[in-house]
């Protein structure tokens, strides 16, 4: 077996074996490791896809609403949103795709939504009223 250093001085059919069989190793490392930890430790948050979402605006009490068209789990009721994203089980949507972001004043009814993709990332949204727009970061 090849090490990744040797790999540089073989010619380029042996290189591409040797890096090949270099990712197959890392691959198989990486999946064992995975399945240890998810066994013995729990999930970290750094893994959760989804939405942070928390309100700046003067609204008291402003409620989400998420979708799940992209997950068979998750829930799609109307939740009211915290201020700061301190707290996951209150600022965190888990979802994995293209859903519908909605805010509700519960007060006065009045709606506004946005079409938002989470793949593969967390997306923080920040609500500022419902005459402006809201802020995203995506990371």
């Amino acid at each position: 077996m090849h090490t990744l250093i040797d790999a540089i001085e073989l010619g380029p059919k042996k290189r591409i074996i040797a890096l090949l069989a270099f990712i197959a190793i890392l691959q198989r490392t990486q999946t064992r490791d995975l399945h240890r930890s998810s066994q013995f430790s729990a999930p970290k948050i750094l893994t959760m896809t989804g939405f942070n979402i928390r309100n700046l605006s003067t609204v008291s009490g402003v409620q989400a609403f998420v979708s799940k068209y992209g997950t068979e789990g998750g829930n799609d009721s109307w939740f009211t949103v915290p201020a700061d994203f301190s707290d996951p089980t209150k600022a965190h949507w888990e979802r994995n795709s293209y859903e519908v972001v909605a805010f509700l004043d519960p007060v006065t009814k009045i709606q506004r939504g946005w079409y938002i993709n989470c793949k593969d990332q967390v997306v923080g949204i920040t609500f500022y009223g419902f005459e402006q727009d809201i802020g995203l970061v995506r990371g």
